[in-house]
Formats: C-alpha cells, sequence, structure tokens
C-alpha cells in the first residue's frame, strides 16, 4: 500500500512538472512572438519590458499578455536577439 502511495505521488509531482514546463514552453513562444514582431520597433538594446513600455507610449498597443509575464519573477527579459546580432 504504502508503494502505491508513493508511485501515486511520483506520478502527480511528474504530471506537475510536466504541466509547469508547458506552461513555460508556452509562454516563452509568446514572447519570442513579441521579439520578432516588427511592429513594436526594434527590440536589440533594450529590454522586452522596456520595448514594451516604448512600444504601449507610441500607443502600439502591444499584448497586456507580454506585461504580465514580463512582470513574473523568473521570466526572461531579454530579446531573442541578446547577445546574438
Amino acid at each position: 500500500k504504502e508503494r502505491q502511495e508513493v508511485a501515486v505521488q511520483q506520478q502527480q509531482q511528474q504530471q506537475h512538472a510536466k504541466g509547469a514546463e508547458d506552461r513555460d514552453e508556452a509562454n516563452e513562444r509568446v514572447l519570442r512572438q513579441f521579439d520578432l514582431a516588427s511592429k513594436f520597433g526594434p527590440c536589440t538594446g533594450m529590454t522586452r519590458l522596456e520595448r514594451w513600455e516604448r512600444a504601449e507610449g507610441l500607443g502600439l498597443k502591444p499584448p497586456k499578455q507580454v506585461r504580465d509575464l514580463l512582470e513574473k519573477e523568473n521570466t526572461r527579459n531579454e530579446c531573442l536577439w541578446e547577445g546574438r546580432i
């Protein structure tokens, strides 16, 4: 009986980890799409949040979801191109 309980707990932990991983991947996809959207201006030399704020200030209506993601503690704020160009 204890083995079954341990096995169930392990399975639940794995499912939870997989769900978190899937969410992280989906969030990163949203941020990459923002990086690639030229209508919000260039993204080199600034963070994603700085770019979002600039776009908002210019009335370009960047996605609120992007700002929400960027305000989370563990979200990568560097643009997709950071350190590549």
